[in-house]
């Protein structure tokens, strides 16, 4: 939930920004994306997510699906991690590219932070 207020003509409104908060979401280490099918025929937007990434080159993106396997992007092949806490490495971002109504259960399984920080 966001309030939006107009801002006074003073400034004195403005929260102060902390920019260190941004580059994990910037400029993450470690990447998990959510809701990538073994299935490259079945599109997907963690297909779409995973693609990007991976032509961008990105060395730290780990790939989850409850049911595990492996994806193929071009010539790599990526593991099909069934959970965060399965990644061998610590993740900073998390993009959650799965269906809806799976929120919920997803986001209730996850141990403490403590599973993002390794």
């Amino acid at each position: 939930m966001a309030e939006f207020v107009p801002i006074a003509e003073d400034g004195k409104n403005l929260l102060p920004v902390n920019k260190e908060n941004l580059w994990a979401f910037f400029k993450p280490t470690g990447i998990a994306v959510i809701g990538v099918s073994a299935d490259s025929a079945k599109y997907s937007l963690g297909w779409e997510v995973a693609h990007l990434l991976h032509d961008m080159s990105r060395k730290d993106m780990y790939l989850i699906n409850p049911k595990g396997g492996e994806a193929q992007i071009g010539e790599t092949i990526y593991p099909l991690y069934r959970t965060l806490q399965e990644i061998p490495a610590s993740i900073e971002l998390i993009v959650y590219c799965a269906q809806a109504q799976t929120t919920i259960d997803f986001i209730s399984n996850i141990p403490a932070i403590e599973c993002l920080r390794r």
